[in-house]
């Protein structure tokens, strides 16, 4: 990822308190000084991304990854007339789920193979609609990676602003042998 400083992508997009620059290019990589014993592959990574993206209500809703660095995401998605209520307006929910989306995917990039996360708690805070018929960009960070939970935070920007913010906790679960 292409970087002005030293800070991650995430803390640059006002999760910390630095000015958002864009990557030039998606990427896959990892910081090397992010304190993980055994994260998946950049290989591993990108095919669990593949197939989080796969799920169908992701398929439908449209939503790519841009971008993941160790313990950070950032995902995006075209607002068109699928992610709309009857009045016209983003969906609550639907914003809410990539929100969750975009928080598992952080999670995921600092978790071995043989570990899955999943959500116990979720608080969403909407302070403005986002722009329907526009581009909605998900920012997430692993506050704090343990060993049975993940603490999380999730933003969503529509125009460059702050529309949503989500606190999120991930339970690490172990995958049985095989999956």
């Amino acid at each position: 990822m292409q970087h002005t400083s030293e800070r991650s992508s995430c803390s640059r997009a006002g999760i910390g308190h630095v000015k958002y620059v864009p990557p030039a290019s998606p990427a896959f990589t990892y910081r090397k000084d992010y304190p993980v014993s055994a994260p998946r592959t950049p290989e591993q990574l990108q095919a669990l991304i593949g197939d989080v993206i796969a799920t169908p209500l992701h398929q439908f809703l449209g939503l790519r990854v841009l971008g993941v660095e160790a313990g950070e995401a950032r995902l995006g998605l075209f607002a068109g007339a699928h992610a709309l209520t009857s009045r016209g307006g983003v969906h609550g929910g639907m914003l809410s789920t990539v929100l969750d989306v975009a928080a598992g995917v952080a999670a995921f990039s600092l978790l071995p193979p043989t570990q899955t996360a999943a959500t116990v708690d979720f608080h969403v805070q909407v302070m403005r609609a986002p722009a329907a018929q526009r581009e909605i960009e998900l920012l997430a960070r692993v506050v704090k990676p343990g060993r049975t939970f993940f603490f999380c935070e999730a933003q969503a920007l529509s125009e460059g602003r702050l529309c949503a913010s989500a606190r999120i906790t991930k339970a690490v679960l172990s995958l049985a042998s095989g999956q």
